[in-house]
Order: C-alpha cells, then sequence, then structure tokens
C-alpha cells in the first residue's frame, strides 16, 4: 500500500548506490506497520520421504483407540464460535494496514472478531491447552536468511505473552491437535538433513519435544481430535485421514476436493462433532470448510471477506448451563511416597450456571489423560477415589463431572511427584584449611529433586576430595567432617564433593570451592589447554558488573562488549614461591578478539602479597594496548625484598566497550642472578627509503645491572631476527650506542629484530620491534578521472603512486595496475589485469549499462587500496522516442539513484498495482516509488543515456501522482519537493529545468496523476541523462510513471517575444519558461479559463483558445 504517514526529522548520514538492475519488484510489505500483517502468503516446505525410496503402508481399518476420552465430549448451547490465528489478511479499500491480525473469533458464517489487533508472528501450528495458546512459527531473516523458530504461549483471557522459547525445526511440529490432555501431530524429523522423513508422534509441549509413534507418507495441513476419540487429518493433497492415536494406524476417508496451498488451521465441535478447517488455495483466497468426517467431502461455509488466512484453530469449550460445576479442592494422598493413594475431591452444590442443584452425578478420574476410575456421587459430596500408579514419577490428575445436562468443566491437579523422590543436591559445600586440616561444611538437604516425598531423617552424605576421588566421609547424619591434609611444598588444588542419599537415591554431587595449598615454584608456564588449568586461580569481578575472566578454547578470556566500562577484572596466580637477591622474568601474551580499529583492548600486570585485588600494588607489566587481533607478548623481570609467595594478577582495564580480551598464556623464568644487565635503551629500526633489501638497527647498550650496579662483565649484544640468531655485537661497551645494517633478507617482507644484552652472569629481558623490509604495498592511484563518449566507450586515466604505504621510495617499472567493476559491491569482477598504463578504455556490447571502475594499483608486496570512478551509462545509448513505463512491476531501463544534502539513502522500488492502492497511471500493472524515513530527506534518479540526434522538438514528460489526505479537519497536500534535471554528455553538472511541489507541478488536482514535462530543444541532436530529484517534506513516498523522452506532443507551439513558450496538446496546454510572469487562457468566447504565474500545465476541453503573456496574445489548438 501506499503509505501516507507523515515523516520525522532525524540525523542521516550520506549513502550512494549506483547499480544496474535496483529496482525489484514484490508485494508491498516491505515496510512493517505497528498492528498490520505483513507477512507473504506462504506454503510449507512439502517434504516426501516417497521421493527418496521409503515405502510407506496405509492400514485399511484403523483401530479404535483403548482410551478414547468419548466422555469428554462437552456439550454447548447457542452457535458455534471458532478462535484462530491470522497469518494473512487483504488490506481494506483505501486502507493501509490489512484488515485483521493475530487472534480473531469467527462464526461460520464468517463474521471475524479481533480479539487482540496484534499479529504473533506467523503460525506453522498452534494448540490450546488449559487456557493457554501455544503457537509454534519460524521469522527469516530477510537481511541474513536465517531462519529462527519459536514457541510462544498466551493467555487466552487477555492474550498477553506469558513465554517465548527459542527452539530447532525439527521441534517445530507442522500440525497438531489434543484430546483436552495430550498432544499430538505431524513432525519432520532431520529437516535440516539430507534424509528428512514426516511422522506422527506425540508432543511434550512443556519441552518441545516428541515421539515418533508412525511415519507418514506426507505433510499434513491441518488436524483435530475427534470425539470419537480419533484424530482427523486433511493431508497437503486435500484427502482425509482417520488415525489412531495410540498406533498412527491410518483410515483414508476420502477427499475433501479441496486442495490446500498455504498454511491454514482445523478443529472438531465438541458438543456436536461437526469437523472444520479453513482452507487458502493456491488462488489465495480465505475459506471456511465443514468436513464429512464419514465420507471426507467439504462443504464450503463461507469465504472471508479479506481471504483471511487463519491458523492454530480451537472452540472453546462452555458447558451446559445446567450440567455440574467443575470438582473442588482435588487433594493427592500417596503417604510416604507409596504407589497406591487416593484421590478425594470435593463435589460442588451448584450447576454450570451457578443454580443450587441435587441430585445424581457421575465422575470420571483420568491420569495423564487416561482414565483410571470412575463412579457415581452427588452434587455436594465428598468423594475419595483409590489408585494406583506403576512407578515413581510425575502424574497430572483430571475429574471431570457430568449429569443429564452435559459435563462438567475439568478440574485438574498437578503435574504431581508420586513415590519416593530422590533428593536435591546440597545447596552449597565450604572448604576451609587451617592447622593442617580441612574442615568442610553444606546445608542440610530437605527438599527433593520433583518436589516429591522424603524422610528427611534418613538423609546421609558422601564426601569425596579432589583430586584422587578420595573418599573421606559415607553415611555421614552431620553437616560436617574435618579432613587432615599436609600442606605440600608445590602447588597442590584441592576441592570437595557432597552429595546426598536417601533410601537408595542419590543427589547431583555439589562442588566446593578449591583451595591451593602449596606454591608454585618458578619456572612456570601455562597456555591454559583446558579448564582444569586455571584451578587455584582467584578470579574478581572488581566493577560488579556481572563479567568475569572465563577459561575458554584453550584461553582465558572476558567480554569486553558485555562489561561496564572501564573494565576492571582480575585473575589472579595461585601461590608463587620467589627469592630475595633474584631475578625472575614475567611473560603474558595476549590479543584483542576484533579486528575493528574502533574496538581496543587494554590489560595490566601487577604483584602483591595476596589474592587480592588491594593487595596488587606493584606494577610489573605496565598498560599493554591490544588491536586487530594480534598476539602481543611483553615481558618484565621482577625481584622481591625476602623469600615468600607472591601473587601475580593479570589485570583487564579496558576503556570502552570492544569484543573480547583474550589472555593466551603466562610464563614465569627460573630465577636469575641481580647482576643481569638492564635491557637495550632507544632501539630503533630503519628500511632502505629506495626498497633495498636491508635494514638499520640501532640502539644503545645498559650501561648498569638489574640492581643499579655498574655492569660488570658486559659481553655485547645479541640480535635475532624473526626468532633467528643472526649476530653477536661484542665489541659495544656498556652505556655505548650501536649500529647494525643487516643486508641478509632475500625477500621483502615483515621482520621482527629482538635484542638481548649480555654478561657473564647472564642475558638482560629483550626488547622487539617489527620493520617491513623491501618494497611494501604501494599507496593508492590519484587523480581517477573517466570520460565517458558518444559510441558508449569509457576513457580512464589515473595517476601512478610514488609511495609504498610506509612512505618508501617506489622503483620504476615495480607496479601494474587492475580494474574492478565496482557497480555492486556485493559481486564486484575483474574488468582487466595486469595493465602498465595509467590508461584504458572500457566497452561493453549488448544493452547500456551502470558501470563504476575501481583502479587498484599492485606490486610484488600486494594491493594498494581501490579508488573508484564516478558512476557512468557505458554502452549504446537509448534512442528516441524512449519510455519507461514499469509495465509489469519491472523495468525494461536502467536508472540509478543518489542521497543527496547530506542525507541518508531513499529506497527507490518499483511498485506492482496489485500492492497498492494507487494504481498506475497507465494501467499496465507498475510504477516507480520513491520512499523516504525523514523530512528533508533528499535522493535523486537518473536515467541511462539518451540520444536525442532524430528528434526535432524532444521533451522529457512523466507523470506524478498528487497524494492528499484530511486529518482532523485538516488538509494535507503533496508539498514533497521535485527538481527536473539534465546533464549532456561530458558534463558533470546537472541543469535545473523544473522544479516545485508535487501539488504545484500537478496544477493544485489531487489524488490523481498529471503529467510533468520539461523542453529538450537545448540539447537536439546530443545525449543526456534525466534526473528527478526528491525531496521530502511531508508524505513519504513519490510516486511516477510513464517517462519519457519524445518529440513534443503539440498541436500548435508558440515560442513568445519575452521568450516564455506556450503549447497545445491532446486535453493540455504547457507553459514553459514563464518564471515569474503571468499568461491567462481564453475561449473563443472571451471567457477566462485559467491564470497561472510561473510554468504550468492547464488541462483544457479540445477546441480553439487564445492565450495571452505580457507581450503577445495568440491562438493554441487542443485536441
Amino acid at each position: 500500500m501506499i503509505h501516507k504517514g507523515k515523516a520525522m526529522a532525524a540525523a542521516l548520514t550520506i549513502v550512494l548506490m549506483s547499480a544496474t538492475g535496483l529496482f525489484a519488484s514484490g508485494r508491498w510489505h516491505a515496510a512493517t506497520t505497528a498492528g498490520s500483517v505483513n507477512e507473504e502468503k506462504y506454503s510449507p516446505r512439502a517434504v516426501n520421504p516417497e521421493e527418496e525410496g521409503t515405502d510407506f503402508t496405509i492400514l485399511n481399518n484403523a483401530e479404535a483407540p483403548d482410551d478414547d476420552l468419548v466422555s469428554q465430549i462437552r456439550t454447548a448451547t447457542g452457535g458455534i464460535t471458532i478462535i484462530g490465528n491470522v497469518i494473512y489478511s487483504d488490506k481494506p479499500e483505501g486502507q493501509t494496514k490489512a484488515a485483521h491480525t493475530g487472534m480473531v473469533s469467527f462464526t461460520t458464517d464468517g463474521t471475524i472478531t479481533a480479539l487482540n489487533n496484534k499479529s504473533l508472528g506467523g503460525c506453522y501450528s498452534a494448540v490450546e491447552l488449559d487456557g493457554v495458546y501455544h503457537n509454534f512459527y519460524v521469522f527469516t531473516s530477510q537481511i541474513s536468511h536465517k531462519s529462527t523458530y519459536y514457541h510462544k504461549t498466551y493467555n487466552t483471557e487477555d492474550w498477553k505473552q506469558i513465554k517465548s522459547t527459542t527452539i530447532t525445526n525439527e521441534q517445530t511440529p507442522r500440525a497438531l491437535c489434543t484430546n483436552g490432555m495430550d498432544v499430538y501431530g505431524c513432525f519432520v524429523n532431520d529437516p535440516d538433513g539430507d534424509n528428512p522423513t514426516i511422522v506422527f508422534g506425540k508432543m511434550d509441549i512443556n519441552d518441545n519435544t516428541h515421539t515418533t509413534i508412525a511415519q507418514l507418507p506426507r505433510l499434513w495441513n491441518a488436524c483435530a481430535y475427534g470425539n470419537d476419540g480419533f484424530i482427523y487429518a486433511v493431508d497437503m493433497l486435500g484427502d482425509l485421514y482417520k488415525v489412531t492415536p495410540a498406533s498412527g494406524a491410518m483410515t483414508k476417508v476420502g477427499a475433501t476436493g479441496v486442495v490446500p496451498a498455504y498454511i491454514t488451521g482445523a478443529a472438531i465441535d465438541r458438543a456436536s462433532g461437526r469437523m472444520f478447517w479453513t482452507v487458502t488455495p493456491a488462488d489465495k483466497s480465505g475459506n471456511l470448510y465443514e468436513v464429512n468426517t464419514t465420507t471426507g467431502a467439504a462443504t464450503k461455509l463461507c469465504q472471508f471477506q479479506y481471504n483471511d488466512e487463519i491458523a492454530g484453530l480451537y472452540i472453546p469449550f462452555t458447558a451446559s448451563g445446567k450440567a455440574p460445576a467443575s470438582a473442588l479442592n482435588l487433594k493427592a494422598d500417596f503417604p510416604k511416597g507409596a504407589l497406591s493413594g487416593q484421590l478425594s475431591f470435593q463435589c460442588p452444590d451448584t450447576t454450570y450456571d451457578g443454580t443450587q442443584a441435587t441430585g445424581a452425578l457421575t465422575y470420571k478420574v483420568y491420569i495423564d489423560g487416561q482414565e483410571k476410575a470412575s463412579g457415581t456421587t452427588a452434587f455436594g459430596a465428598a468423594v475419595s477415589v483409590p489408585l494406583s500408579v506403576p512407578q515413581a514419577e510425575k502424574y497430572e490428575f483430571s475429574v471431570i463431572l457430568s449429569n443429564n445436562e452435559g459435563e462438567s468443566p475439568k478440574a485438574s491437579l498437578g503435574p504431581i511427584f508420586i513415590g519416593k523422590d530422590t533428593p536435591s543436591a546440597p545447596e552449597s559445600v565450604t572448604a576451609v584449611y587451617a592447622d593442617g586440616k580441612f574442615t568442610v561444611s553444606w546445608p542440610a538437604v530437605t527438599t527433593t529433586v520433583n518436589g516429591g516425598y522424603m524422610d528427611t531423617t534418613a538423609v546421609t552424605y558422601t564426601i569425596t576430595r579432589m583430586p584422587g576421588n578420595v573418599v573421606v566421609g559415607s553415611n555421614v547424619k552431620t553437616l560436617s567432617i574435618t579432613d587432615p591434609v599436609a600442606s605440600p611444598e608445590n602447588l597442590e588444588v584441592y576441592s570437595y564433593t557432597v552429595t546426598a542419599t536417601c533410601e537408595g537415591l542419590t543427589s547431583e554431587a555439589t562442588t566446593s570451592n578449591v583451595v591451593a595449598l602449596g606454591a608454585i615454584y618458578p619456572p612456570y608456564s601455562n597456555n591454559f589447554p583446558d579448564a582444569a588449568s586455571i584451578s587455584g586461580f582467584t578470579i574478581i569481578d572488581g566493577n560488579n558488573d556481572g563479567v568475569r575472566f572465563f577459561w575458554g578454547s584453550g584461553t582465558l578470556r572476558i567480554s569486553s562488549t558485555g562489561s561496564t566500562p572501564p573494565m576492571d577484572d582480575w585473575i589472579i596466580t595461585p601461590p608463587v614461591y620467589l627469592q630475595s637477591g633474584k631475578l625472575y622474568k614475567f611473560s603474558v601474551s595476549a590479543h584483542n578478539g576484533s579486528t575493528a580499529t574502533t574496538m581496543k583492548e587494554q590489560l595490566e600486570v601487577r604483584m602483591g602479597n595476596a589474592p587480592t585485588a588491594a593487595a596488587m600494588t606493584t606494577l610489573v607489566i605496565d598498560t599493554m594496548l591490544l588491536e586487530k587481533k594480534v598476539v602481543k607478548t611483553e615481558e618484565q623481570m621482577v625481584s622481591v625484598p625476602a623469600d615468600g609467595k607472591y601473587y601475580f594478577g593479570v589485570h583487564g582495564v579496558s576503556q570502552k566497550k570492544g569484543f573480547f580480551l583474550y589472555i593466551d598464556s603466562i610464563g614465569i623464568s627460573a630465577p636469575q642472578a641481580m647482576s643481569l644487565p638492564k635491557p637495550v635503551e632507544n632501539l630503533k629500526l630503519t628500511a632502505d627509503m629506495d626498497c633495498a633489501l636491508k635494514a638499520v638497527i640501532s640502539g644503545t647498550a645498559p650501561s648498569l645491572d638489574m640492581e643499579g650496579s655498574a655492569l660488570r662483565d658486559f659481553t655485547g649484544i645479541r640480535i635475532e631476527r624473526n626468532g633467528t640468531f643472526l649476530t653477536q655485537l661484542s665489541d659495544v661497551q656498556p652505556g655505548q650506542s650501536f649500529s647494525f645494517t643487516d643486508t641478509t633478507m632475500t625477500a621483502a617482507g615483515e621482520y621482527t629484530y629482538t635484542l638481548t644484552a649480555t654478561s657473564t652472569a647472564g642475558s638482560s629481558t629483550s626488547v622487539s620491534d617489527k620493520i617491513f623490509v623491501g618494497l611494501n604495498k604501494p599507496e593508492r592511484v590519484s587523480n581517477v578521472k573517466t570520460v565517458l563518449k558518444s559510441d558508449g566507450s569509457l576513457d580512464i586515466s589515473w595517476e601512478a603512486p610514488v609511495k609504498d604505504i610506509d612512505g618508501k621510495n617506489i622503483p620504476a617499472g615495480s607496479l601494474t595496475y587492475y580494474i574492478l567493476d565496482a557497480t555492486n559491491a556485493q559481486s564486484s569482477k575483474v574488468v582487466v589485469q595486469n595493465l602498465t598504463d595509467t590508461r584504458y578504455t572500457y566497452t561493453v556490447s549488448g544493452r547500456q549499462q551502470f558501470f563504476v571502475p575501481g583502479i587498484f594499483a599492485r606490486d610484488a608486496a600486494g594491493n594498494s587500496v581501490g579508488v573508484k570512478g564516478n558512476v557512468s551509462a557505458v554502452g549504446p545509448a537509448y534512442t528516441t522516442p524512449w519510455k519507461e513505463t514499469f509495465a509489469g512491476g519491472k523495468s525494461s531501463s536502467i536508472f540509478a539513484t543518489q542521497a543527496l544534502d547530506g542525507t541518508s539513502a531513499a529506497t527507490w522500488t518499483i511498485m506492482k498495482d496489485a500492492n497498492s492502492d494507487v494504481k498506475s497511471y497507465d494501467n499496465d500493472g507498475g510504477f516507480l516509488v520513491c520512499q523516504t524515513k525523514t523530512i528533508n530527506q533528499t535522493s535523486m534518479m537518473f536515467t541511462g543515456r539518451i540520444s536525442l540526434a532524430d528528434v526535432e522538438d524532444p521533451e522529457f514528460k512523466f507523470y506524478t501522482y498528487n497524494l492528499y489526505t484530511v486529518a482532523n479537519g485538516t488538509e494535507h497536500r503533496d508539498i514533497n519537493e521535485l527538481t527536473v534535471m539534465v546533464r549532456e554528455l561530458g558534463d558533470t553538472a546537472w541543469i535545473t529545468l523544473r522544479q516545485g511541489t508535487v501539488d504545484q507541478l500537478c496544477s493544485g488536482d489531487t489524488a490523481c496523476w498529471r503529467p510533468v514535462t520539461a523542453n529538450l530543444s537545448r540539447w537536439k541532436g546530443k545525449q543526456v541523462q534525466m534526473g528527478i530529484k526528491v525531496k521530502c517534506k511531508y508524505y513519504i513516498n513519490t510516486l511516477f510513471d510513464a517517462l519519457s523522452v519524445d518529440k513534443h506532443n503539440s498541436i500548435g507551439v508558440v515560442a513568445t517575444d519575452d521568450g516564455i513558450r506556450v503549447a497545445g496538446g491532446n486535453g493540455i496546454i504547457t507553459v514553459d519558461n514563464a518564471a515569474e510572469e503571468t499568461v491567462a487562457v481564453y475561449d473563443m468566447n472571451g471567457r477566462l479559463i485559467c491564470r497561472v504565474t510561473g510554468d504550468a500545465i492547464i488541462l483544457v476541453s479540445p477546441g480553439v483558445y487564445v492565450a495571452t503573456t505580457p507581450r503577445q496574445s495568440f491562438k493554441l489548438i487542443v485536441r
């Protein structure tokens, strides 16, 4: 539909779109309007296992079910009202929203009443149980094309959503029905695999699983549970089958005579036994049928006015007014976990309509939908029924009362657990170490897994120590134990598990906190291979945002996306034993999880004497900046004032939200002497500026050792390249500057140089840096020019880069070039490559097309960033007469669009008449629409090249539609601004021909199509492109149709002395070049027909007219 809503102002960005075949046809459902149904009608994917060679057997005689719940047939009063989910509805004439959406009730004559006026998202199938509507549907993203399946539940009293669950395709039923307790239906097993199978099964509505009962030959369109205990199913061929729930045995009843094409639904009225089926066949009409469950024949009751496609049907139960009210106070008494017991209930003393009642009643008791007991009683009586169940499990108990007037509503209890239940796991377990022993404690277990019976006096506990799975207590009745454990020298991490047992049933284990005894004695390294590798580590959420470090896939990680900036999160090592007078090298490797330049992660490393944030007082490694998924390693020497246990903490300190911060490894070296040299200072790497394969490594040798004393026994500087020994500078003195030129590279590339100062005491901490040696990728080309010639070829030229991306000089002869077709970023293809010249002529054969060149420079290191040229219409120009009518919702010519004035891109699309209440001007089924979103959003559309070589008096003409509404007594004309423009071949600037609001250009005629013309005589014999600019001022849509360039369709044309051009045509008089001058038109009797100021189109009847300008008067003929 054409939406006539007012646009709102907003912040905007520039977007440029230039592509052949920009416009796509389709139903007008792209923009979703709140409260309307915008889904296309759709048919289920007909998975037919018979095509895969699977054999099926349809039994000739279906077997009656053992427990048919016939007694649940309910007596209804009055007419039959059906409830269903509308997933498609036509729009009323002149309206922008669908007639119906979401849940509705309807009668057999097709009268529909809205229940919630809100779409439920769609419907594959649905079922109502005990006042809850379970709706299953799929949502497919129009961007990613990924499908998400949902199970959503709603309260049938107010239709408010209760719960939304994401499920799988296999869990999504294709048709469902219920007897009021159990749910059955049609499912597709392994729908996304190579061998999908269609099955009949029983569904657990609570966990979205189904148990397969039998295979099916094809998909069901709909099914309903009958009063006789059978399921009646209509398949996608329109055949009715009678199905036994317990076995899935099927008997073909007969053909309905109707073939469904879209998802709909069915329901059986429990009072009358009548089966109703909503059907949408291939013609997309929405209909209601009654199906004869004896013959299969379907009788059409009505066609819905707006062809509503309604699925997920059910018929609400209404008890007869004089039938008994529901049973009260249901209670199941199965003492001390027994499997035999009593179900008691109170019979009401009133009928369903509230009238006091006496007399006999019949009751039936069901367990999980199966009848287990029945008997007679009376109004007001208390009843106790002995029952037994086969095993300890959850059961649902139901009672239905009846008298001669009918049945009561069902009263239910449960599901509740009967039998002896399993103890719950202990809520928590705490382990504390002191004085050479662990004390392990836990709270008493007094609950069960399912809420069933447990003798709390008989509960015992089993306590197990880890590692080693050492049972340190069994059959324990107390709530704590002690476990003597000598503290080891080396690190050992302990924890305990506790389980509860009662009468042979044992709970899940609960694990205590971990306690680390002993210490790490360096050297130590940890690259976090598994979750156990962080046992004994302390994790602290310093800013209490609920986000913390965790182990995953071989790294420590923390979500920067979910963290509240700035990050303040710690992971602290177990105790590390360090000696005074020694040096230890601590190293950490980490990386950023994102390649985005805006997402940066940061960390630091600190040290302290306790595993707390407050104790981390000594800075070890200052802030590391992590970017673009590059693993970064830093190391630092540390020393301590006294022997003892210390802790190292990696501290996440990212300042903004990012993606993930990853810790890849940490390491602590073996103790080293304090006389080690300090690191090399002032490291600098310099590449040759003419791209020779050499690099200069310079710096300053240390003059002090790590203790701060003068460096003794210095042996030089060790240099490594990419981890391989390169040289030892032995002649360097402490504190002296040095320089070394490396000329041993054999190929250009990035090289990492690592320098280490050495002495007889050992090596310093290394320092490293990277440099690209030789020719790197080139800078981008510049000054790209495109010149379009009259034959449709395009001359492209550019200037070569002279530097690579490092600023080094590019040697002569090093570059080649290639050109991509960058018209469509999604499918760029190479036009030409290995060019050595900086110019190229692009030609195409066949039809005209838009083309955007992307020019790249290339050298041995790779490609430059590409540079785009202007969009050009290449190929043969269109000849005159040229026209584009968008017939059938398609275009025969090329168009491009462009956002203007710093606003975001509008959407230009071809609208089919079938999807709009505005029809095309020429009734050919299609027209063009510019769809904007905000006030002042500006966009233009322009054509390909059009030759004016063979036309004497060329004219550009199109039709636009003047939208008009009245709201709250105020009329709203179409004040969107149009500018008609032309561009000559070889020019880049557009020349304005006409401009004005849509209302002005339509001469104030509203809710109709009117022509807009522009004279092109100035460009006779040349090639031009025509453009239309739209600026949104009120309506979000601007409509165009029947674009043409042809000889001016005039009968009499007068160009006056004052430059005003007046022409008579078919039913119109056009005034051009009038600026602010006034032109008057009279009939031959001297009666004033119209007076206009400025350019205008005047609608008149055929005849002879007199036009006057400020300087002339003359006759015009109009036919």
